[in-house]
């Protein structure tokens, strides 16, 4: 059951695709039937999962909130689907993604090379600190689509090597960012965080990319994109201190907000810096050290 098409044949209102500032994609959010006060489309269902999340206050399950918005439109025999599981299929089934217990490089993986390091130094990063803290490797002209990359490996939070990520050394190279297939990993990484192995306490700094990591340094983790996931956001919601520094664009920063909203609804202090007008991976080190700062309080 598609729940668009739910929605749309029983006039419910809802927004999609991101075109709300409590929207975020792959979800379509609706005024929650739960909240009083004012309605400004603070309960999402998960398009794929069927996942039902308000803003303010808090988890519903699937069926609930469909008779809570349908009334006698949803019959029994509906509502028994829909409780059957947490999820509502969004289309056909996927079938069960078989994944690798042990991760490969790609062929041709090595260190460092000249080009790479020359490509680091240009960005105010120092080539051994990455290789000793973050375990960075590279490719050159032996690693077809991989070639010319500095290769990011991601760990889950017990330090297992999960997947990695190929980051392009020149602009001319598309794209910039390359993940393996899936079959080619041991778990999805966008369901994990960057770095988040290697933060120290219960103060933790929130950004988009590894590079934006490597800036700040232990103590940040990256969504590995600006479109975060429930999933990152459930380990995020953990930490007593969460800082949330997002690029400047416009884009960005509304995914810090509906990031915020979410996990401010949790214990613990949540706060949005903004980052001027430079991306995190570029800060001045004045700026890195105030933001170590907060790590180490």
């Amino acid at each position: 059951m598609r729940i668009k098409r739910l929605l749309s044949d029983h006039h419910i209102q809802f927004i999609s695709d991101g075109e709300h500032s409590h929207n975020t994609q792959g979800w379509c959010n609706v005024h929650c039937p739960f909240c009083t006060g004012s309605q400004n489309y603070h309960l999402g269902i998960h398009e794929e999962s069927g996942a039902c999340h308000c803003w303010r206050c808090g988890g519903h399950s699937v069926s609930s909130v469909f008779k809570k918005l349908l009334g006698p439109a949803v019959g029994p025999k509906a509502l028994k689907e829909l409780g059957k599981t947490s999820s509502v299929s969004s289309g056909p089934a996927k079938p069960p993604q078989t994944r690798k217990r042990e991760i490969s490089w790609p062929p041709g993986t090595e260190s460092l090379q000249e080009p790479h390091k020359k490509y680091l130094k240009s960005r105010r990063f120092c080539p051994e600190t990455l290789q000793r803290l973050w375990h960075i490797k590279a490719t050159s002209y032996k690693s077809g689509i991989w070639n010319w990359r500095i290769m990011i490996p991601i760990y889950d939070f017990s330090g297992r090597f999960v997947s990695y990520q190929g980051r392009a050394i020149s602009k001319e190279m598309t794209p910039k960012y390359l993940f393996p297939p899936g079959d080619e990993m041991t778990q999805n990484p966008r369901e994990i965080l960057y770095g988040i192995e290697s933060v120290p306490g219960d103060t933790v700094i929130i950004v988009e990319g590894p590079t934006d990591v490597w800036r700040i340094g232990p103590g940040a983790v990256a969504t590995l994109g600006v479109s975060w996931k429930a999933e990152q956001a459930a380990v995020l919601r953990k930490f007593e201190r969460r800082f949330i520094i997002f690029d400047p664009d416009d884009k960005s920063q509304r995914q810090a907000v509906e990031l915020a909203n979410w996990l401010s609804l949790h214990k613990g202090i949540t706060e949005i810096i903004w980052p001027g007008r430079t991306d995190p991976g570029d800060f001045t080190d004045n700026k890195v050290t105030r933001l170590k700062n907060l790590i180490n309080a």
